[in-house]
């Protein structure tokens, strides 16, 4: 059966060569479909349940099951209005921001990167909380999917971060993205935050305006990189697979901030876990 222990002992640490033997290596490994045993306790029956594997079905179900708190079944909430009343800039707080983190493939190895990344993370967010206090976030590490260039394979990270306890002015932007030109959001006190942040690497940020911005954003970039039968998807996930990276990590209280931003809590697309007696056993 193939196993990640034997791919990382193969493929450790990992050259950029060697990302399409990865693939082969992750894709065997994906498709080989694999079921755990488990009793109902209450029926008295045995049955199998087929595991979830980085991009596979049960994967991808799972996945819209975790995100599914950020679509709101209500009108978009506003987190500032699109009416700048003849101004060329609003004052906003709290505000959420889409941020997109780097990783110069000048600065280590390929592998150093993918050690590096989650420590560097951290220590930014910590930097950011010592400022502004109340930070939270979203994050999705990704590899650079591009084989033309020095960066393919080298992580990069697309985070929502929520910040309380701090105004910013935000105008608006037409900006070119993806080769059409689109109204994006921007702050004026971009230098100041990357200052603060102390990225070693390139800092993109942006203002999100409405949850429903936030849920495109996030859907879109998790869909993209992590589930489906593309080049993208396979490096992303096999990368990740390899590094024993989570596709995505939240802190401890985003979902809570999140929803505490939504006019009307009961509106959020999801719902409160109810804790049961264990029903099943795992058998194998």
């Amino acid at each position: 059966r193939p196993r990640l222990s034997a791919a990382r002992y193969e493929l450790l640490p990992l050259r950029q060569s060697d990302i399409p033997l990865l693939i082969e290596v992750y894709k065997h490994w994906q498709t080989y479909d694999e079921y755990m045993v488990l009793e109902d306790l209450e029926e008295a029956e045995f049955f199998a349940v087929k595991c979830s594997k980085r991009g596979n079905d049960v994967y991808e179900a799972r996945l819209e099951t975790r995100l599914g708190f950020l679509k709101t079944r209500s009108v978009d909430h506003e987190y500032f209005s699109s009416d700048f009343k003849g101004s060329s800039s609003k004052s906003v707080s709290p505000i959420v921001l889409w941020v997109t983190l780097t990783y110069d493939s000048k600065l280590c190895s390929l592998d150093e990167a993918w050690t590096r990344i989650m420590p560097d993370f951290n220590d930014m967010i910590t930097r950011l909380r010592d400022h502004y206090f109340s930070v939270h976030y979203i994050m999705f590490p990704q590899p650079f999917p591009s084989p033309n260039g020095k960066a393919y394979g080298y992580p990069h990270i697309h985070c929502v971060l929520i910040i309380e306890g701090a105004t910013f002015n935000i105008f608006p932007s037409m900006e070119e993205v993806s080769g059409e030109l689109r109204l994006v959001y921007r702050i004026k006190e971009r230098d100041e935050f990357r200052s603060i942040a102390d990225w070693h690497s390139w800092v993109d940020v942006k203002a999100l305006r409405t949850s429903g911005h936030l849920y495109a954003y996030v859907t879109n970039y998790s869909r993209r990189s992590m589930i489906g039968d593309t080049p993208k998807v396979d490096v992303n996930n096999a990368v990740l697979w390899l590094y024993r990276k989570n596709g995505f990590n939240l802190s401890g209280f985003f979902k809570a901030r999140y929803l505490d931003l939504i006019t009307t809590v009961h509106d959020y697309g999801g719902s409160e876990a109810v804790l049961e007696a264990p029903r099943y056993k795992f058998h194998g």
